[in-house]
């Protein structure tokens, strides 16, 4: 069998040219609640939300404790473009505020009030383009080019230094105008050298900012985080109990940070067919990784630029019979997402030598980012999702919740009303597809949710409040341990055997050269005794001694021999009811 030889020296950008602009310290400890401004507060009836209306559960907020805000609704946008209700993605011009939604000022005096309760304000920037009627396209119509989404995209790469540098005041204006603390990136980032200006100059006026990006795509350094790192959910059928985060937060934690990368492989043939593979996980294509190079967190030029130090892939089963016309390569490895793409040209001699390839990739650069995890957020429920079920992912769980979620070494971002499992409420306008189409209030996009707050006066509501609350208040105590942590380190987290009658969530433990955190989630609908086994030299405990042992979740504190870790009994009262759900105990070294 013979071989080709393909090399792909894509180019990616260094880190060098971010390297000066470090995330904010609060980022590490961020909480993220995410807000559609319209639905969230019902002033005049449902969509009537307001900056004003927004202002005024601030002080709910800083009782849950969350710290920062996610706001996805600020700019002028059209009103029933995505799913026949007014959203911040179909927007019309992003230098303009909906006047539905208040003014610049009124944005400003929301913003301080978060602000008064240290809470930070990022809002959502639609990256792409704007609607097809924005006038800005009439007044600057060499900006555009093509369109997607049903609406003109921005012609990132033509070289419109006015359209850059608008782009730029625009952003660097809301920051130091009104207070904004950041930025979340819809879709894709397009220009990370905008972004990164963006960043510098706010830096340089004393007003650092972050940046999240919807997907892990290559940002030139210039994202401090992804919001889908990590998700629980998918948005067409809700909890994706096949995760390994799921059932076992420390094994996907390591499966997605710590191990090699899953390098997947994509081959288009002329007749319109494809056959895709992948480093990690079965398919019709066999893909071997025969050399992938030790890259640190720190830029190194000579590195990228060594002739031997490249990606190796061995790619076996193409089918022989059909001519290809398209290569793809995604990677997902610890430091970020990265794609390459080999076209019908480059693969054009493939056809002489048998079913395999050998690609040698150069290697991108490294994309340093704090580790996240989403329990939800306003996709969920999207087109497609099942017209008789809950949007909303908890639905009460608090082991989904703590454990998978507010307890992981990992940003925790969701959508407003599951700290207190608000039942669903479709916006009267919002229909069940994308663009608009089908019988309006029938819906289930998450975006669309109409706020009940009435709820909270039901002890079912309120419980689960206090209980999320309880979760933010332990995490945020805690937080030289449970806080967010860079990708160019993996905190100390690791799986606990235990014995159980039932299947549980594994057990896990996070530790310090000062204490251990051990986070017990129980997900079913029993209460269950079992037996934790703390491996007492790998968390350095002499089985001799006494140690002070909390019960952080019941507030309770006790001491314990070190030998009696070695078979800790628990019991975890079953989830969904009050107190449920979870067992948080903190031994003190």
């Amino acid at each position: 069998m013979k071989n080709i030889i393909l090399t792909l020296l894509l180019a990616f950008p260094s880190m060098a040219k971010s390297q000066g602009i470090e995330s904010p310290e609060w980022t590490k400890d961020l909480i993220v609640y995410e807000i559609s401004t319209k639905n969230f507060t019902s002033p005049n009836g449902p969509g009537t939300g307001t900056f004003q209306s927004t202002q005024k559960k601030v002080p709910y907020l800083a009782e849950l404790g969350i710290n920062g805000v996610w706001l996805t609704g600020h700019n002028w946008a059209d009103d029933k473009h995505f799913y026949g209700l007014w959203t911040q993605y179909a927007t019309i011009r992003p230098d303009s505020i909906d006047s539905s939604l208040g003014t610049k000022n009124d944005l400003k005096l929301m913003v301080d009030e978060f602000h008064k309760y240290d809470i930070k304000v990022f809002l959502d920037v639609v990256t792409h383009g704007v609607m097809n009627y924005s006038p800005l396209i009439a007044e600057n119509p060499k900006w555009f080019k093509s369109g997607s989404w049903g609406m003109t995209d921005y012609d990132w790469h033509g070289n419109h230094k006015d359209l850059d540098e608008w782009w730029v005041k625009t952003h660097v204006d809301y920051v130091l105008q009104q207070g904004i603390d950041g930025y979340r990136l819809d879709v894709s980032i397009y220009r990370p050298d905008l972004w990164y200006e963006i960043k510098r100059q706010c830096a340089e006026a004393g007003h650092p900012i972050v940046i999240f990006l919807e997907f892990e795509r290559p940002s030139n350094n210039v994202c401090d985080f992804y919001q889908r790192s990590r998700k629980l959910s998918e948005q067409t059928h809700g909890i994706d109990t096949i995760l390994p985060a799921y059932a076992n937060v420390a094994l996907g934690f390591k499966k997605k940070y710590e191990n090699k990368s899953d390098y997947s492989i994509k081959v288009f043939y002329e007749d319109g067919s494809f056959d895709e593979g992948s480093s990690l996980r079965r398919g019709q294509l066999a893909v071997k990784i025969k050399n992938e190079p030790a890259v640190t967190m720190v830029s190194d030029v000579t590195f990228l630029e060594n002739p031997d130090n490249v990606i190796d892939l061995l790619i076996s089963n193409i089918d022989t019979t059909k001519k290809i016309t398209k290569l793809r390569i995604h990677s997902d490895p610890k430091d970020g997402y990265h794609k390459w793409n080999l076209s019908s040209n480059e693969l054009k001699a493939r056809q002489e030598h048998g079913d395999t390839l050998s690609l040698l990739l150069k290697p991108p650069a490294p994309q340093l980012q704090y580790y996240s995890v989403q329990l939800s957020a306003h996709d969920d429920g999207w087109d497609g999702f099942p017209s008789d079920r809950n949007p909303y992912v908890a639905e009460g769980s608090r082991c989904l919740f703590g454990y998978n979620c507010l307890l992981s070494p990992a940003i925790p971002l969701f959508m407003s009303g599951e700290e207190f499992n608000a039942g669903f409420s479709a916006n009267p306008k919002l229909t069940p597809e994308l663009f608009g189409k089908g019988e309006e209030g029938k819906g289930t996009w998450l975006y669309g949710a109409v706020i009940d707050w009435a709820e909270l006066d039901e002890d079912e509501h309120r419980s689960m409040f206090n209980d999320v609350k309880k979760m933010i208040s332990i995490r945020k105590s805690e937080s030289d341990l449970l806080r967010s942590y860079t990708n160019d380190t993996l905190p100390d987290i690791f799986g606990l055997d235990y014995i159980a009658k039932i299947d549980l969530p594994v057990p896990f433990a996070i530790q310090n050269e000062h204490k251990i955190i051990i986070v017990i989630g129980n997900n079913t609908e029993t209460d269950v005794k079992l037996t934790v086994k703390v491996p007492l030299k790998k968390v350095s405990i002499n089985p001799d001694r006494t140690y002070v042992i909390q019960d952080l979740w019941n507030d309770k504190k006790w001491e314990i021999p070190g030998k009696e870790l070695e078979n800790f009994q628990i019991n975890v009262t079953r989830d969904k009811v009050s107190s449920g759900g979870l067992a948080i105990f903190k031994i003190t070294k």
